[in-house]
């Protein structure tokens, strides 16, 4: 297995266990991302390369810019501090392709997670992202 896709699971790996591991917490509204945009690649199943992605934290939405061409829009989400890391959860939503669902780990100026595709029609697609902070 290359490198780059032992990383990928590894943070994949990573998010959901942090993300599973507080199963009588909730999520809170927040804001508190407000303002960070961070720079990176989301990596779809099945594709052949990834696709360059900007995630922005703005007015207590969140927002992935690769999918605004599929009609996905910004949405309130959710987040939990843990120590150094806080944990996200979002859902989009396409009035042509859909919904997705986003779970991710910000930390160190580092947002990484997974997220599913579940489009009208067909099967859920899975895939992953990681970005660093733009200064």
């Amino acid at each position: 297995m290359n490198s780059t896709r032992t990383l990928k699971l590894l943070s994949i790996a990573a998010t959901i266990a942090a993300l599973s591991a507080f199963p009588g917490r909730s999520f809170a509204e927040t804001a508190k991302l407000d303002g960070s945009v961070y720079a990176g690649k989301l990596w779809m199943q099945g594709e052949k390369k990834p696709e360059a992605d900007t995630f922005i934290f703005k007015d207590g939405t969140f927002r992935s810019t690769a999918c605004d061409k599929y009609g996905f829009t910004a949405v309130a989400y959710r987040a939990m501090q843990d120590g150094d890391a806080t944990l996200i959860e979002a859902e989009t939503q396409s009035p042509s392709d859909g919904r997705m669902v986003w779970r991710g780990t910000v930390r160190a100026g580092q947002f990484e997670g997974v997220n599913t595709w579940h489009p009208k029609r067909g099967s859920a697609t899975e895939g992953w992202f990681r970005a660093e902070i733009r200064k």
